[in-house]
Protein backbone atom coordinates (compact mmCIF):
# COMPACT_ATOMS: atom_id res chain seq x y z
CA UNK A 1 0.00 0.00 0.00
CA UNK A 2 1.33 3.44 -0.95
CA UNK A 3 -0.11 6.79 0.15
CA UNK A 4 1.36 9.80 -1.66
CA UNK A 5 0.97 13.57 -1.36
CA UNK A 6 2.36 15.23 -4.46
CA UNK A 7 3.00 18.88 -5.27
CA UNK A 8 4.59 20.05 -8.54
CA UNK A 9 5.44 23.52 -9.86
CA UNK A 10 5.55 23.90 -13.65
CA UNK A 11 7.57 26.42 -15.66
CA UNK A 12 7.32 26.94 -19.43
CA UNK A 13 8.40 29.74 -21.78
CA UNK A 14 5.58 32.27 -22.19
CA UNK A 15 3.37 30.57 -19.60
CA UNK A 16 2.10 32.25 -16.41
CA UNK A 17 4.55 31.88 -13.50
CA UNK A 18 4.13 29.36 -10.72
CA UNK A 19 1.67 26.95 -12.29
CA UNK A 20 1.09 24.12 -9.83
CA UNK A 21 -0.78 20.90 -9.19
CA UNK A 22 -1.25 19.14 -5.85
CA UNK A 23 -2.98 15.84 -5.25
CA UNK A 24 -3.12 12.91 -2.85
CA UNK A 25 -3.43 9.26 -3.82
CA UNK A 26 -3.79 5.99 -1.99
CA UNK A 27 -3.36 2.54 -3.51
CA UNK A 28 -4.18 -0.71 -1.72
CA UNK A 29 -3.39 -3.90 -3.64
CA UNK A 30 -2.38 -7.50 -3.21
CA UNK A 31 0.21 -8.90 -5.58
CA UNK A 32 3.10 -11.32 -5.83
CA UNK A 33 6.48 -10.40 -4.38
CA UNK A 34 8.02 -10.25 -7.86
CA UNK A 35 5.30 -7.87 -9.04
CA UNK A 36 5.66 -5.76 -5.89
CA UNK A 37 9.40 -5.36 -6.42
CA UNK A 38 8.89 -4.56 -10.10
CA UNK A 39 6.28 -1.89 -9.57
CA UNK A 40 5.06 -0.22 -6.39
CA UNK A 41 4.59 3.27 -7.78
CA UNK A 42 1.76 5.68 -7.08
CA UNK A 43 -0.10 5.19 -10.38
CA UNK A 44 -2.16 2.31 -11.68
CA UNK A 45 -4.53 2.04 -14.62
CA UNK A 46 -6.00 -1.03 -16.26
CA UNK A 47 -3.66 -3.51 -14.56
CA UNK A 48 -0.54 -1.47 -15.21
CA UNK A 49 1.63 0.61 -12.93
CA UNK A 50 4.48 3.11 -12.95
CA UNK A 51 7.61 1.62 -11.36
CA UNK A 52 9.19 3.41 -8.43
CA UNK A 53 12.89 4.29 -8.53
CA UNK A 54 14.91 1.08 -8.38
CA UNK A 55 18.33 2.61 -9.05
CA UNK A 56 20.47 3.31 -5.96
CA UNK A 57 21.43 6.91 -5.12
CA UNK A 58 24.00 8.26 -7.53
CA UNK A 59 22.71 6.32 -10.54
CA UNK A 60 20.10 6.64 -13.32
CA UNK A 61 17.64 4.42 -15.15
CA UNK A 62 16.30 5.01 -18.68
CA UNK A 63 12.80 4.14 -19.88
CA UNK A 64 11.67 3.53 -23.45
CA UNK A 65 7.98 4.16 -24.14
CA UNK A 66 5.86 2.19 -26.58
CA UNK A 67 4.03 4.27 -29.25
CA UNK A 68 0.67 3.57 -27.59
CA UNK A 69 1.81 4.47 -24.07
CA UNK A 70 0.46 7.98 -23.45
CA UNK A 71 1.53 8.24 -19.83
CA UNK A 72 3.45 11.45 -19.06
CA UNK A 73 4.94 10.87 -15.63
CA UNK A 74 8.52 10.14 -16.72
CA UNK A 75 8.07 6.36 -16.57
CA UNK A 76 6.03 4.01 -18.77
CA UNK A 77 3.26 1.83 -17.45
CA UNK A 78 4.25 -1.82 -17.11
CA UNK A 79 1.89 -4.83 -16.78
CA UNK A 80 1.48 -5.89 -13.16
CA UNK A 81 -1.01 -8.48 -11.83
CA UNK A 82 -2.89 -7.06 -8.84
CA UNK A 83 -6.13 -7.21 -6.89
CA UNK A 84 -7.56 -4.09 -5.27
CA UNK A 85 -8.22 -4.11 -1.52
CA UNK A 86 -11.21 -2.27 -0.05
CA UNK A 87 -9.87 0.04 2.66
CA UNK A 88 -13.04 2.04 3.36
CA UNK A 89 -15.31 4.58 1.68
CA UNK A 90 -12.72 7.38 1.97
CA UNK A 91 -9.30 8.14 3.38
CA UNK A 92 -9.13 11.10 5.75
CA UNK A 93 -6.21 13.51 5.36
CA UNK A 94 -5.69 16.18 8.02
CA UNK A 95 -3.07 18.83 8.67
CA UNK A 96 -2.69 22.48 9.62
CA UNK A 97 -4.45 23.58 6.37
CA UNK A 98 -7.54 21.58 7.42
CA UNK A 99 -9.14 18.25 6.58
CA UNK A 100 -9.50 16.71 3.11
CA UNK A 101 -11.25 13.47 2.13
CA UNK A 102 -9.45 11.27 -0.40
CA UNK A 103 -12.20 9.52 -2.31
CA UNK A 104 -12.34 6.09 -3.91
CA UNK A 105 -11.76 6.25 -7.67
CA UNK A 106 -12.13 3.88 -10.62
CA UNK A 107 -11.54 0.55 -8.88
CA UNK A 108 -11.32 -1.11 -5.47
CA UNK A 109 -8.25 -0.01 -3.56
CA UNK A 110 -7.54 3.25 -5.44
CA UNK A 111 -8.17 6.67 -3.89
CA UNK A 112 -7.38 10.10 -5.31
CA UNK A 113 -8.21 13.75 -4.61
CA UNK A 114 -6.90 16.95 -6.22
CA UNK A 115 -5.69 19.18 -3.38
CA UNK A 116 -4.91 22.28 -5.45
CA UNK A 117 -4.23 23.47 -9.01
CA UNK A 118 -4.08 26.52 -11.25
CA UNK A 119 -3.32 24.92 -14.62
CA UNK A 120 -4.85 26.50 -17.74
CA UNK A 121 -8.15 24.93 -18.74
CA UNK A 122 -8.71 23.33 -15.33
CA UNK A 123 -10.83 24.58 -12.41
CA UNK A 124 -8.89 26.76 -9.99
CA UNK A 125 -8.39 25.09 -6.61
CA UNK A 126 -6.51 27.05 -3.95
CA UNK A 127 -3.23 25.47 -2.85
CA UNK A 128 -3.67 23.17 0.16
CA UNK A 129 -0.26 21.76 0.96
CA UNK A 130 2.06 23.67 3.29
CA UNK A 131 5.01 22.57 5.44
CA UNK A 132 3.89 20.90 8.64
CA UNK A 133 2.51 17.71 10.13
CA UNK A 134 -0.10 15.58 8.34
CA UNK A 135 -2.16 12.59 9.46
CA UNK A 136 -4.14 10.08 7.48
CA UNK A 137 -6.58 7.33 8.47
CA UNK A 138 -9.30 5.21 6.94
CA UNK A 139 -12.00 5.71 9.57
CA UNK A 140 -13.60 2.42 10.54
CA UNK A 141 -11.73 0.55 7.80
CA UNK A 142 -12.99 -1.56 4.93
CA UNK A 143 -13.76 -5.13 4.00
CA UNK A 144 -10.11 -5.97 3.27
CA UNK A 145 -8.05 -3.46 5.26
CA UNK A 146 -8.61 -2.73 8.94
CA UNK A 147 -8.33 0.66 10.62
CA UNK A 148 -4.97 2.39 10.40
CA UNK A 149 -3.41 5.74 11.15
CA UNK A 150 -0.21 7.23 9.77
CA UNK A 151 1.59 10.55 10.13
CA UNK A 152 4.26 12.46 8.26
CA UNK A 153 6.02 15.81 8.42
CA UNK A 154 6.07 17.67 5.10
CA UNK A 155 9.22 19.84 4.86
CA UNK A 156 9.49 23.01 2.80
CA UNK A 157 9.83 22.16 -0.89
CA UNK A 158 13.23 21.40 -2.33
CA UNK A 159 14.67 24.45 -4.12
CA UNK A 160 16.11 23.77 -7.58
CA UNK A 161 18.88 26.36 -7.48
CA UNK A 162 19.82 26.54 -11.18
CA UNK A 163 16.47 25.82 -12.86
CA UNK A 164 16.56 29.12 -14.78
CA UNK A 165 19.52 27.80 -16.80
CA UNK A 166 17.45 25.15 -18.51
CA UNK A 167 15.21 25.87 -21.46
CA UNK A 168 17.30 24.03 -24.04
CA UNK A 169 19.18 20.89 -22.98
CA UNK A 170 22.14 19.58 -24.99
CA UNK A 171 22.05 15.80 -25.27
CA UNK A 172 25.77 15.68 -26.10
CA UNK A 173 26.88 17.36 -22.85
CA UNK A 174 26.64 16.38 -19.20
CA UNK A 175 23.90 18.22 -17.30
CA UNK A 176 24.42 19.31 -13.68
CA UNK A 177 21.50 20.35 -11.48
CA UNK A 178 21.90 21.88 -8.03
CA UNK A 179 19.44 22.16 -5.15
CA UNK A 180 18.95 23.22 -1.56
CA UNK A 181 17.02 20.95 0.82
CA UNK A 182 15.61 21.96 4.21
CA UNK A 183 15.59 18.29 5.19
CA UNK A 184 18.81 16.95 3.62
CA UNK A 185 19.51 14.08 6.00
CA UNK A 186 16.11 12.51 5.39
CA UNK A 187 15.39 13.34 1.75
CA UNK A 188 16.07 11.68 -1.59
CA UNK A 189 16.21 13.80 -4.75
CA UNK A 190 14.88 12.60 -8.10
CA UNK A 191 16.19 14.19 -11.32
CA UNK A 192 13.91 13.28 -14.23
CA UNK A 193 13.75 14.08 -17.92
CA UNK A 194 11.58 13.20 -20.88
CA UNK A 195 11.54 13.98 -24.61
CA UNK A 196 9.23 13.19 -27.54
CA UNK A 197 10.26 13.03 -31.19
CA UNK A 198 8.10 14.06 -34.17
CA UNK A 199 7.37 10.37 -34.79
CA UNK A 200 5.90 10.04 -31.31
CA UNK A 201 8.87 8.01 -30.07
CA UNK A 202 9.56 8.89 -26.46
CA UNK A 203 12.21 8.16 -23.84
CA UNK A 204 12.80 9.31 -20.29
CA UNK A 205 15.32 9.01 -17.49
CA UNK A 206 15.08 9.02 -13.72
CA UNK A 207 18.13 9.54 -11.49
CA UNK A 208 18.31 9.38 -7.70
CA UNK A 209 20.68 11.08 -5.27
CA UNK A 210 20.79 11.85 -1.56
CA UNK A 211 19.81 15.44 -0.81
CA UNK A 212 22.97 16.00 1.23
CA UNK A 213 25.10 16.08 -1.94
CA UNK A 214 23.42 19.28 -3.20
CA UNK A 215 23.93 18.42 -6.88
CA UNK A 216 23.79 15.69 -9.48
CA UNK A 217 25.28 15.38 -12.94
CA UNK A 218 23.26 13.51 -15.55
CA UNK A 219 25.85 11.99 -17.91
CA UNK A 220 25.79 12.33 -21.68
CA UNK A 221 25.25 8.57 -21.94
CA UNK A 222 21.84 9.03 -20.31
CA UNK A 223 20.86 12.24 -22.10
CA UNK A 224 21.76 10.82 -25.52
CA UNK A 225 19.18 8.07 -25.00
CA UNK A 226 16.43 10.70 -25.37
CA UNK A 227 15.27 11.75 -28.85
CA UNK A 228 15.67 15.34 -29.98
CA UNK A 229 12.48 17.19 -29.09
CA UNK A 230 10.22 17.79 -32.06
CA UNK A 231 6.73 17.57 -30.62
CA UNK A 232 3.83 16.23 -32.62
CA UNK A 233 0.75 18.50 -32.67
CA UNK A 234 -1.11 16.23 -30.27
CA UNK A 235 1.58 16.33 -27.59
CA UNK A 236 0.77 18.35 -24.47
CA UNK A 237 4.06 17.65 -22.70
CA UNK A 238 6.68 17.05 -25.37
CA UNK A 239 9.74 17.47 -23.16
CA UNK A 240 10.45 18.19 -19.52
CA UNK A 241 13.17 18.27 -16.89
CA UNK A 242 12.25 17.93 -13.22
CA UNK A 243 13.89 17.95 -9.79
CA UNK A 244 11.77 16.60 -6.92
CA UNK A 245 12.28 15.53 -3.33
CA UNK A 246 10.86 12.55 -1.44
CA UNK A 247 11.48 11.07 2.03
CA UNK A 248 14.02 8.31 2.56
CA UNK A 249 11.79 6.58 5.13
CA UNK A 250 8.05 6.18 4.52
CA UNK A 251 6.85 2.96 6.20
CA UNK A 252 4.10 2.42 8.76
CA UNK A 253 2.10 -0.61 9.93
CA UNK A 254 -1.59 -1.48 10.02
CA UNK A 255 -3.94 -4.50 10.14
CA UNK A 256 -4.10 -6.29 6.80
CA UNK A 257 -1.05 -4.40 5.48
CA UNK A 258 2.20 -6.29 4.88
CA UNK A 259 3.97 -3.26 3.41
CA UNK A 260 2.70 0.31 3.78
CA UNK A 261 4.16 3.75 3.15
CA UNK A 262 3.03 7.37 3.55
CA UNK A 263 5.19 9.73 1.49
CA UNK A 264 5.44 13.04 -0.31
CA UNK A 265 6.84 13.98 -3.70
CA UNK A 266 7.31 17.70 -4.33
CA UNK A 267 9.45 19.82 -6.61
CA UNK A 268 9.66 21.65 -9.92
CA UNK A 269 9.27 20.63 -13.56
CA UNK A 270 10.61 22.78 -16.42
CA UNK A 271 9.21 22.48 -19.94
CA UNK A 272 12.39 22.26 -22.05
CA UNK A 273 13.66 21.21 -25.46
CA UNK A 274 16.31 18.53 -25.90
CA UNK A 275 18.73 19.39 -28.71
Amino acid sequence: MVLTMRSTLFYAPGAPPDLFMEFATGKFTIRSLDALLASVGPWEDGGKSVPMVSAPPGTCIVYQFTPTDKTSDFAPLVPVPWTGLRAGANLNLAGSPGAKPITSNWFDGYYKTTLGQNLPGMPLITSYLAPGDYRIDNGSGGADVGTFKASMTLPPPLVWSNKDRFTDVRRDQDLTVTWTSRNPASELVLVMGESTAATGARSSFMCAERATTGSFTVPTAVLSSLPATNPPPTSSMAAALGVLGMPLSVRFTGPGLDLAGFMYLQGTVNMVSYK
